[in-house]
């Protein structure tokens, strides 16, 4: 947002802005808006991300809003019932994703963590297990507890642990590992992988070092721009 801002909000018929970008918005600008779209509604769950919603309904002017979210049921709010209250109970399509992927929407894909499983000589159970056992109890709380609790035993309660943990070396140790036990099963070696990161700077040192090791690797991210990720993407399919 720039010097000009106030004058180009005033002209403009639509706003596209992230939740942390939504108080840079001048106030007399959100007072007059009429309709409003708010994508992966679920994070107004979240403290940070509440008040651009309390926000919003204080808006006079405000006549409409919808929500889009595939994450309905979420961790905090189990049962979707405080979302749906957000937005006075009217769900217009209630389709989860985890339905879709029963109904084969999506392709099969193999799912590998990269979190140790062996922890002080105790056999930690990965997510996958865990999510495994939840598909037969249904006991979503539970299945948290025995979640966090594992987490708590690998030391990666928190995000600063997961940090430290999950390092672009750990993580390139991990998927090599993974590749020479294909190999070693006679299974062969996985063409087209994806590694999902949560930093970009983590993003470009896992390309390094997988083209340090002479596999060909692409990290793509917001910094790249769009038609450079395009590309990536062409060359990767």
């Amino acid at each position: 947002f720039g010097p000009d801002s106030r004058e180009d909000f005033r002209r403009a018929q639509f706003i596209f802005c992230l939740f942390q970008s939504f108080e840079r918005i001048p106030l007399e600008i959100i007072a007059s808006t009429t309709h409003v779209v708010v994508d992966e509604c679920h994070h107004l769950l979240a403290k940070t991300f509440n008040s651009v919603y309390d926000t919003l309904m204080q808006s006079e002017s405000l006549q409409y809003c919808v929500g889009l979210t595939a994450t309905l049921s979420h961790r905090s709010d189990i049962k979707g019932d405080r979302l749906r209250e957000l937005f006075h109970n009217c769900v217009y399509v209630d389709y989860p994703w985890t339905k879709a992927k029963e109904l084969g929407h999506f392709p099969d894909v193999e799912y590998l963590e990269f979190i140790p499983t062996l922890h002080g000589g105790r056999d930690v159970r990965t997510y996958d297990q865990l999510f495994e056992r939840f598909r037969v109890r249904r006991d979503v709380p539970f299945f948290l507890r025995e979640l966090d609790a594992s987490l708590a035993v690998l030391e990666m309660s928190t995000q600063e642990q997961v940090r430290n943990m999950l390092t672009a070396g750990y993580v390139v140790s991990s998927f090599l590992s993974y590749q020479q036990s294909r190999k070693l099963a006679n299974k062969g070696e996985r063409q087209h992988c994806m590694i999902f990161v949560g930093q970009v700077d983590t993003a470009d040192e896992v390309q390094r070092l997988l083209k340090n090791k002479g596999i060909s690797a692409a990290s793509v991210h917001y910094k790249k721009g769009g038609q450079q990720c395009r590309k990536l993407f062409l060359d990767f399919a």
